[in-house]
């Protein structure tokens, strides 16, 4: 799975991973959001969700994510942004304009 994902991240040029928590309720409620931001504002990123567990440990460890909901944005192969459980979706939509409209024009 690492291998995938880090092979998607270099291959294409917008790319999401989204961490979420079994039971954790923030990451229910974030996690629509952010794909409807992305979907309306940024629609050239690709969106990778992932529950957090044995399967997927490896993954979260490569990318230092411990805490969950942790979003990870990626931009022609590098990491642009990193937000967690308090994200503000107006805050994301500012803090991504400038980088995506670098990459994209």
């Amino acid at each position: 799975m690492l291998s995938k994902i880090t092979h998607i991240i270099q291959e294409q040029a917008a790319v999401a991973l989204y961490f979420k928590g079994a039971r954790c309720s923030v990451c229910e409620v974030l996690e629509p959001k952010i794909k409807e931001l992305l979907a309306a504002d940024f629609s050239k990123f690709s969106f990778h969700s992932f529950l957090q567990n044995e399967e997927t440990a490896p993954l979260a460890a490569h990318f230092s994510v411990f805490n969950a909901p942790t979003l990870l944005l990626f931009l022609e192969g590098k990491e642009v942004l990193r937000t967690g459980k308090n994200t503000s979706i107006s805050q994301l939509r500012s803090q991504l304009a400038r980088p995506y409209e670098i990459c994209f024009g």
